[in-house]
């Protein structure tokens, strides 16, 4: 466990928080007696990491597309105002550039191969909507040359007597190319799974699949992927 804690300490020196807004500026508060919290003017909030020592970082197109002002994080907390070099949303990779920054630590590819079903867990911010300053591992599931991560979401009540009202859930998000075939064979598929896409990931909210269907979700998310 120890092993564990440090390699997740070495590994956020070359990670950052990343948060953009359409209009405004992207913010977040500073901390407070309940934790770091977001402002309203952050819209949408991710993780990004470190390529290069002139500030340059990598993160998911969906988490910049449609942003016009974009913040970074440093694991010490720093705000720097950052700049969208390029994205390929096809490829879903987005290059950034954080002004005034020189990491410490950069990320590295790694040649160890990972195969389709096999667990891993990812590292970053935003996971937690009213903590995205705070770091968090989340297992996964390789399927393809996607990963689907769980996800902090919200379940939508319904119509009646309850319009547009919410609560706090779980979810299974797809990132990847297509999200809206992955879309249309789900629902089409044997059983249909109805999915919604948020920020150009596949979404799929666990709060009424029981534990003994896991198994068939999975099933059907892996048939609906593109080939």
């Amino acid at each position: 466990m120890s092993g564990m804690r440090g390699a997740v300490g070495a590994a956020l020196l070359a990670f950052a928080a990343l948060a953009c807004a359409a209009q405004g500026r992207a913010a977040l508060a500073r901390p407070s007696g309940a934790g770091e919290r977001a402002v309203t003017d952050r819209v949408k909030s991710g993780t990004g990491f470190f390529v290069s020592r002139d500030g340059f970082l990598l993160t998911s197109a969906h988490v910049v597309a449609g942003c016009q002002h974009v913040s970074v994080w440093d694991s010490a907390g720093t705000s720097y105002r950052s700049y969208t070099i390029g994205l390929d949303r096809r490829l879903d990779v987005a290059l950034l550039w954080a002004e005034g920054i020189s990491p410490s630590r950069l990320a590295s590819v790694t040649r160890m191969s990972v195969q389709r079903g096999e667990p891993v867990v990812t590292l970053g911010y935003g996971v937690i909507p009213t903590e995205p300053l705070k770091p968090v591992l989340v297992e996964g599931l390789l399927i393809g040359d996607r990963t689907a991560r769980a996800e902090a979401t919200e379940s939508t009540v319904g119509g009646g007597s309850l319009p547009g009202q919410t609560l706090p859930s779980w979810g299974v998000a797809v990132a990847g190319s297509s999200p809206d075939g992955v879309l249309r064979r789900l629902r089409s598929g044997k059983p249909a799974v109805v999915a919604r896409i948020v920020d150009g990931a596949v979404v799929l909210d666990l709060r009424t699949v029981e534990p003994r269907h896991d198994g068939a979700l999975a099933d059907a998310i892996r048939a609906a992927l593109p080939r």
